[in-house]
């Protein structure tokens, strides 16, 4: 049984995204169980503030926790119109240069599954472009005032570096808009990391992509199969639906989408070697979103455990615990030695946009520098660093 802690966040949800009944929420609200300061850690690690401060104001429920939602709520709304406005400017822009460059993920998603209502939290600007424009598009960023987040001066073999070597394939860049916000952009020139088995033709994303109003601009926009696969790869298959954010996502989309489109979505999902990940995240949205409640399956309690506890799966012990959720949701029968052996390869990559590590090998030792890594990496977070 779901804390009541758990079971408000979700009623909330319901409430807002599904549009059920309000009175279990309202019982909920009312009882003398509720850990407010839990709460309140909880909506921050899940990043539904503004659907939960949406859910409170229908109910008519009103207290300094609610008040809180309020401001924050108020701030995304404008860090969310802010971030809308300039990635319509630069999808424009580069397209008057005739470069492909597609939005991704966050404001998209805002954009397309909650018609820009104040609901999702988001922080960044994600663009993706094609591998063999990542160095250019990086650029000509720059010359419009973006700064690259790296310690290194960005000269053009430093860029080219990035682009190769960088093992998740993206990279961040900031600039301070007229606004007075700063802007962030992830810019992506691929859906995942190296170490992933998901199969995402890059180039289908651009072949079927057409002209569509985003920001009251005519631009480049993804088709709804290649949101779909953006959404399942991101909450899914790298963050393996650990974050009700990500199931809030889910069931946004899915309203969009007729029952039948239901065997079309599955079929794209094993085109792209997520059906497991896919299948969970229907399976958690029959549990605990849809009338007529499943059973949680015993696979899928972990993932509810996640919820519980809110705590930062890049921490050192729910890292670990993350890896055998992600393991479990691999549809390819791969064994522990081989998926660690992948993790391995990936982290013993440097390059000059990562956080510096404490020491380097040369690039022929793989398990060294992927020791390195991790070393480095529990320093700083030992250290207090994120």
């Amino acid at each position: 049984m779901p804390s009541t802690e758990l079971q408000i966040l979700i009623e909330a949800i319901k409430v807002v995204l599904l549009k059920a009944p309000q009175d279990k929420l309202l019982h909920l609200l009312n009882s003398p169980k509720i850990d407010w300061k839990r709460l309140e850690k909880m909506v921050a690690y899940h990043q539904i503030r503004p659907v939960v401060y949406e859910a409170f104001r229908q109910v008519d429920f009103f207290n300094d926790f609610t008040e809180k939602l309020a401001q924050y709520s108020k701030r995304q709304a404008v860090r969310n119109m802010v971030n809308g406005q300039e990635l319509g400017r630069i999808l424009l822009l580069f397209q008057s240069w005739g470069i492909e460059v597609l939005p991704y993920k966050g404001v998209l998603f805002l954009d397309n599954f909650y018609q820009n209502k104040p609901l999702r939290e988001s922080g960044d600007v994600d663009l993706i472009v094609k591998p063999s424009q990542a160095a250019r598009v990086m650029q000509l960023l720059m010359d419009d005032g973006y700064v690259l987040v790296t310690d290194q001066a960005p000269s053009k073999e430093i860029i080219e570096e990035i682009v190769k070597k960088a093992s998740g394939r993206e990279v961040s860049l900031r600039k301070m808009v007229q606004s007075g916000l700063t802007v962030e952009i992830d810019l992506h020139w691929g859906m995942n990391e190296k170490f992933q088995s998901y199969t995402i033709d890059l180039d289908n994303l651009f072949e079927s992509a057409a002209v569509g109003n985003f920001q009251h601009k005519q631009v480049l926009l993804p088709s709804v199969d290649s949101v779909f696969k953006m959404l399942l790869n991101h909450h899914g298959g790298r963050d393996c639906w650990l974050k009700l954010k990500d199931i809030a996502d889910l069931i946004a989309f899915m309203n969009a989408q007729p029952t039948a489109e239901r065997t079309h979505l599955r079929q794209l999902a094993s085109q792209i070697k997520m059906t497991k990940v896919f299948e969970a995240g229907l399976q958690l949205l029959n549990t605990f979103f849809y009338p007529g409640t499943a059973p949680l399956q015993e696979n899928l309690t972990p993932i509810v455990r996640f919820w519980e506890k809110s705590r930062n799966y890049e921490e050192i012990i729910p890292k670990f615990w993350f890896r055998r959720i992600h393991f479990s949701l691999q549809d390819e029968d791969i064994s522990w030695s081989d998926y660690i052996q992948n993790q391995v390869k990936y982290f013993s990559v440097s390059y000059p946009s990562e956080r510096k590590r404490i020491f380097y090998f040369n690039e022929k030792y793989v398990f060294l520098n992927a020791s390195s890594k991790l070393v480095s990496y529990l320093w700083y977070r030992l250290n207090g660093a994120k």
